[in-house]
């Protein structure tokens, strides 16, 4: 399917709703398919955040009963996984079964992941004047003129191109919003003999109301995990260097302060008791305030060095959470704990969601 560097910077928080009784899945009365074993292994696996793992056997169960139960599962974990295109088509053909008490039951919350998934794709509908010519966005196809029915793509910018034998292929760029439909119409014109039939490109990119998508690229999914980290890592280099540098102000604050202090207690200036000399002496007063200054900016300098030594630990220990591959798609989160009776909850760099059991 079509996937789209789609930079939401998505902060999108996207769980997968484990949708199952705390007991288990009971079984469906009066149903001659069961997939019960599959569902419950599909879970096992999200337990152990092996996503892709519980995504194939989530599969598996919908290829054996076809229970829309199995689909919605299926669409669940695929936007863990940042599969949006795939998650919107089968979570819609989830929630048209109207009759299926599991899916009713379940309905509201069903819906609100829903709206989360449609806000990263949208539909796309060509329409031309030569029959069989080939539909690409962003290089991949997805059909064949005449198209009966929209299909789903993921938002962003786009390139569609519509290519037929014997014609000038052509292409459109567009910028597609999320969850809207984009319509397009084009007018190819058939190739003179030995003319050059290359892509040509109309000129000025539109924009429309619907999301489309670029085709899937190796590791896509990695680099939106890891680049959320990034910022974190950052920080935590910054404030690394402004540890060091309150490290560095405290210890030369401390040694000149040493070397005042010793000055003003050397015998040879007489500083130390009431004397006249100590009372007016330049040397003597300018020991004190520099002992004293010194003191004032060895404490800050340490307790600097502490504070943003701490927070550099912490954001360096949040930047390589955020690149590791817990996943949600949006962003690799970890599951860090889990009630059995109500869920388990999500924590991230960006986000902190529930996902609820049933």
């Amino acid at each position: 399917m079509i996937a789209t560097h789609h930079t939401t910077q998505l902060k999108l928080a996207m769980t997968t709703l484990a949708l199952a009784t705390t007991f288990g899945v009971p079984a469906l009365a009066q149903q001659a398919c069961s997939d019960d074993d599959l569902v419950n292994q599909g879970y096992a696996q999200v337990d152990q955040h092996r996503l892709e793992e519980a995504l194939a056997v989530f599969r598996q169960a919908w290829e054996r009963c076809h229970q829309p139960r199995a689909q919605a599962q299926v669409a669940l974990t695929e936007a863990q996984l940042g599969m949006w295109v795939e998650a919107a088509q089968h979570l819609e053909s989830a929630l048209r079964a109207t009759g299926d008490a599991w899916i009713q039951q379940r309905r509201p919350r069903l819906e609100q992941q829903r709206d989360t998934v449609l806000a990263h794709v949208g539909r796309v509908r060509i329409r031309g004047n030569v029959d069989g010519a080939d539909v690409r966005v962003n290089g991949t196809s997805i059909g064949t003129l005449p198209m009966t029915e929209p299909v789903w793509v993921l938002s962003g910018d786009a390139t569609i191109e519509v290519r037929a034998a014997a014609h000038v292929p052509q292409s459109r760029r567009v910028v597609i919003g999320a969850n809207g439909l984009t319509q397009e119409t084009f007018t190819l014109a058939p190739a003179a003999a030995g003319a050059d039939t290359t892509l040509s490109h109309d000129a000025a990119p539109s924009t429309s109301a619907a999301g489309t998508a670029t085709p899937p690229q190796a590791g896509a999914a990695s680099d939106r995990t890891a680049a959320q980290g990034g910022p974190f890592i950052g920080l935590g280099v910054g404030a690394a260097v402004l540890a060091a540098g309150g490290l560095v102000m405290g210890l030369a604050a401390w040694r000149v302060g040493t070397g005042a202090a010793e000055s003003y207690n050397n015998p040879i200036n007489a500083c130390l008791g009431t004397s006249a000399i100590a009372e007016t002496s330049s040397i003597c007063a300018d020991a004190r305030a520099t002992a004293g200054s010194m003191g004032t900016l060895e404490v800050t300098g340490l307790v600097a060095a502490g504070v943003f030594g701490a927070a550099s630990a912490v954001l360096f220990g949040l930047g390589a959470g955020g690149g590791s591959r817990g996943r949600n798609g949006v962003s690799g989160n970890v599951q860090d704990h889990r009630s059995r009776s109500t869920g388990r909850c999500v924590f991230g760099p960006w986000s902190a969601a529930c996902q609820y059991q049933f």
